[in-house]
C-alpha cells in the first residue's frame, strides 16, 4: 500500500495517541490492507488496528502509535545490543510474521515492517 501521509493524533474522546495512515482510496491495496485488518485477531507483537474511513478521495486507518520503528531503534542502538538482544527482536518479529501467516492474512510483497 503507498501510503501518502502518516500522522501522530490525539483521539478528543479518549485522549489516546493514534497513527493516522492515509493513502488514496481507490488504491486497491489500501482497502485489502483494510480488509485484513479487519479480520486479523489482536496480537501483542502485531499493531493493533482500530478503524478505517473514508474522507473525500483519501482513505484513512486508525492504528495503534508506536513510540519507535524497528529501524530507527536498531540505528540508535547499533553496536550497543547484545546477541540474545538480537535473537529477541528477530524472535518478535517472526511471531508477529507468523501471526499474520496463519490467519492467511499474508499478501505477495507483504511489508512486515509496517505491522509490527
Amino acid at each position: 500500500m503507498e501510503v501518502l501521509e502518516v500522522y501522530k493524533c490525539t483521539d478528543k474522546a479518549d485522549g489516546v495517541a493514534y497513527a493516522i495512515k492515509v493513502s488514496e482510496f481507490y488504491n486497491p491495496r489500501a482497502v485489502e490492507e483494510v480488509r485484513k485488518h479487519e479480520q486479523l485477531k489482536a496480537h501483542a507483537n502485531c499493531v493493533k488496528f482500530y478503524k478505517a474511513w473514508e474522507e473525500g478521495r483519501s482513505l484513512h486507518i486508525q492504528m495503534e502509535l508506536c513510540n519507535e520503528s524497528l529501524a530507527s531503534f536498531v540505528e540508535r542502538n547499533v553496536g550497543m545490543l547484545n546477541e540474545n538482544e538480537v535473537w529477541r527482536i528477530l524472535h518478535h518479529c517472526f511471531i508477529g510474521s507468523g501471526t499474520f501467516a496463519r490467519q492467511q492474512l499474508v499478501a505477495h510483497g507483504h511489508q512486515t515492517r509496517q505491522h509490527l
